[in-house]
């Protein structure tokens, strides 16, 4: 897992507009969250209808379309943070545990499975990668859920 990093930013990058949360991975690759709902300047520099919603309104748009829990892919998860994990029949144990909705594709030629998962209030996305997924049910979702998006629907 990752580690949160000390932050320290002034008021515009970390305060009453803004949150920031950093994690840094055992491999050293960065991640970051911004949670900035209250800084949607879209909307309070009244530039609608020239922009048509602001980042709260997108992310709100996303998440009621998303529906991993049925493992249907939508046009948003091709814009997504890719990581590379050692057991994902553990991973999805947990999702499942705590009731989190999560969509499996896989990729029989590279030997790959995937699990797909929703950052609540962003509207962004999250692929857990990994060769090892031999529990069930996880092992059954990966050998029926193949990920082509060429093939006919």
């Amino acid at each position: 897992g990752g580690s949160p990093i000390q932050q320290h930013r002034g008021p515009q990058g970390d305060g009453p507009c803004t949150k920031l949360a950093w994690a840094e991975w055992p491999d050293l690759h960065q991640w970051h969250i911004v949670k900035y709902s209250s800084a949607d300047w879209v909307t309070t520099d009244q530039l609608r209808p020239a922009v048509p919603y602001n980042i709260s309104d997108l992310a709100k748009y996303v998440e009621e379309l998303r529906a991993l829990g049925s493992n249907v892919y939508d046009m948003w998860l091709d814009n997504r943070e890719v990581l590379q994990v050692g057991n994902l029949t553990e991973m999805a144990e947990v999702l499942q545990a705590d009731g989190v909705p999560f969509g499996v594709w896989s990729q029989p030629a590279e030997g790959k499975c995937s699990i797909y998962l929703d950052l609540p209030g962003n509207g962004l996305a999250v692929e857990l990668v990994s060769r090892e997924f031999s529990g069930e049910p996880l092992r059954s979702r990966c050998v029926s859920s193949n990920f082509d998006l060429c093939a006919a629907a």
